[in-house]
């Protein structure tokens, strides 16, 4: 994958060069690295080439474990973006605009679910999903919901938690794949929101949604079906989205390049990456 500043977009996709080592690397220039490896490495390798001022995108999440994220190099000379992509939908972009539709925030219900073996169409036992060791597990795998919501709760002051974490089903994997966690966030107004997070990897009706419910009004995002309705204090049954039609991955690359192209690296996303990992710490060590 490579970048042209010449006409500033991401162009086709072509495989070049295969290297088998990071230092192989060395033999080329390089502008722009995409770190899909398992994310037990991730920090690692992104460390490597941020040292070098090469902007890196990674793969959700940031790393395995959260001492480990706490090493990421934040280098202000290059562009990081951790690759949570429901952050670039406009179905976050309303949940982030809560208030306009709900007013006070008073209690979030998030549902997030599908079958393992459906979701990675290959063989789901050699998958990372399914191996600890990989960086698998609900918890990593689907630590979108636990990123987006970080977003949602940006005046955070701190939280308490309580789960249930463990593997349920008769799957061959070595990690969990339920989880149910039950937060009380204290916000810096001194107001406190009760959050509701249902992850899994044994539902065979595909499903991620999200449920903000306020003073006003409850406002629901379906990422599955990708509507965003609201049901207000009147009764009534507002349409805000329906059948949207965005390309995410492109979105991400973009927004990317797009920064790179101001030279904003700000590098904002780490912050929420790296306290993710902080919260599925303590889901893990309870």
């Amino acid at each position: 994958l490579w970048y042209s500043k010449t006409n500033e977009k991401l162009l086709d996709y072509k495989i070049s060069k295969t290297f088998y080592s990071l230092e192989e690397t060395n033999e080329i220039k390089l502008d722009i690295v995409i770190i899909t490896n398992p994310s037990c490495y991730h920090v690692e390798t992104a460390n490597y080439f941020l040292k070098k001022k090469i902007h890196c995108l990674i793969e959700k999440p940031l790393d395995s474990t959260y001492d480990k994220s706490l090493t990421i190099i934040n280098n202000h000379d290059c562009c990081l973006e951790i690759g949570y992509l429901l952050r670039h939908s406009k179905l976050f972009e309303i949940l982030l605009d809560y208030e306009k539709y709900i007013g006070k925030l008073l209690s979030i219900k998030i549902n997030v679910g599908q079958y393992l073996p459906t979701w990675r169409n290959k063989d789901y036992k050699e998958s990372v999903s399914s191996h600890k060791n990989m960086g698998g597990g609900v918890l990593l795998e689907l630590s979108h919901d636990i990123n987006y919501l970080l977003g949602i709760l940006k005046n955070r002051e701190n939280y308490q938690i309580k789960s249930f974490l463990g593997k349920v089903s008769d799957l061959e994997i070595d990690v969990e794949d339920f989880c149910n966690i039950i937060m009380r966030v204290n916000m810096e107004d001194n107001s406190q929101i009760n959050v509701n997070l249902n992850l899994d990897m044994i539902d065979f009706n595909s499903n991620r949604t999200c449920k903000l419910i306020g003073e006003n009004g409850t406002l629901v995002v379906d990422f599955v079906n990708k509507q965003a309705n609201l049901f207000t204090k009147d009764n009534k049954n507002i349409t805000l989205i329906d059948n949207l039609d965005e390309n995410l991955l492109q979105k991400y690359f973009e927004n990317f390049l797009n920064r790179i192209k101001i030279n904003d690296y700000s590098n904002s996303s780490i912050n929420d990456a790296i306290d993710a990992l902080k919260i599925i710490d303590i889901i893990k060590n309870n």
